[in-house]
């Protein structure tokens, strides 16, 4: 009897043991359900409407043509330099986002290459080019000290070149000097070693693109078309170039791989619009260009050419040219403006 007593007894304590253990399995998986929610609403928000950060410098104008930089996701803009008689076509912000280099001129009168404080103190002109000579484009080296910038000769004699000054002031050295028509868009790689530039002989003006070794002053051939400025990833394997298609008689944007007989590819068409100053890989998996749809806004889209939300700067005129440093930084705090770029520091590089 006491056995059996002992076994009922027992019985009777797992019976009631039974629910309160499905409550506990219960309120388990409720808690491990809403925090899965939860999980998901923040990683879903983060990459539904990341936030991106860095500086944009831009050049907006109709008559007059001004330089402005701002704070990415941030207001206002603040003006840097404003020309009332010259154009403005490019501009170019060192890494530190203290200066801005930018080429300015007259139509037909030698175009020139400046440098200027952000806060617009000691304006200089960098190159001094004669009647028939202008700039082709700038390039900050990674570390700040130098600036790259390229020529075009609008007659039919001298040489075109390559050069390098001194960020601070000094004279320029040519890196490559050539009978062509022009040496020019230049884009320092991340790493310092290398400057991507395009190559445009006299006759047939079909600009290559070229690698120039800074050390040993080697270069290669890349491709054998490439137009408009040139960006690099940012690990330094691939470079993304403006392009124009004959066949098509469109202008595009082309990703390759960063080395003679790379794999490359055509990720965006621009019909026949033909490119202004302005390209830039915001991260291993964005680049910002212009469009001439939408001309008060930098547009983004991703490497298969998907485009994502144009970043406002708040222009008051059309936009010409841009640059943009440290665009993955991510941006948190509350108050500034949303896009879909990721919101995450750019990592390795991939293809």
């Amino acid at each position: 009897m006491q056995t059996v007593a002992n076994q009922n007894t027992s019985v009777a304590r797992a019976a009631a043991s039974r629910p309160r253990r499905r409550d506990a399995v219960g309120l388990w998986l409720q808690v491990v359900t809403a925090s899965a929610a939860l999980v998901f609403v923040v990683v879903g928000s983060a990459w539904s409407a990341p936030l991106i950060g860095g500086t944009i410098a831009y050049v907006q104008g109709t008559e007059a043509f001004e330089i402005y930089v701002v704070e990415a996701g941030d207001s206002p803009p603040v003006r840097v330099w404003r020309e009332e008689d010259d154009r403005i076509y490019s501009v170019k912000l060192s890494r530190d986002r203290q200066r801005v280099a930018f080429e300015a001129g007259r139509l037909g009168v030698s175009r020139q290459v400046f440098i200027v404080n952000v806060d617009g103190t000691d304006h200089r002109q960098v190159t001094n080019f004669g009647q028939g000579v202008d700039s082709a484009g700038t390039a900050w080296s990674p570390d700040g000290t130098r600036i790259a910038f390229g020529s075009e000769v609008r007659g039919r004699g001298g040489d075109a070149a390559l050069s390098v000054a001194p960020g601070d002031g000094g004279a320029p050295r040519a890196l490559v000097a050539a009978a062509m028509k022009r040496l020019g868009d230049p884009a320092w790689s991340p790493d310092g070693t290398n400057i991507a530039y395009t190559a445009s002989r006299r006759v047939a003006n079909s600009p290559a693109l070229r690698l120039l070794n800074v050390a040993t002053g080697e270069t290669t051939l890349l491709s054998v078309e490439g137009r408009g400025d040139v960006a690099w990833s940012p690990g330094g394997t691939q470079l993304a170039f403006h392009h124009f298609d004959r066949d098509r008689g469109s202008w595009g944007i082309v990703v390759m791989t960063a080395r003679r007989g790379g794999k490359r590819r055509r990720v965006v068409e621009m019909d026949r619009w033909h490119p202004t100053r302005g390209l830039v890989w915001v991260d291993v998996g964005h680049i910002a260009h212009l469009s001439p749809t939408n001309v008060r806004a930098i547009h983004t889209m991703d490497l298969a050419g998907r485009p994502q939300s144009p970043v406002y700067v708040e222009a008051g005129a059309p936009i010409h040219a841009f640059d943009w440093v440290d665009p993955a930084r991510p941006v948190r705090p509350a108050g500034k403006r949303p896009t879909t770029l990721g919101g995450l520091k750019a990592g390795e590089d991939v293809w």
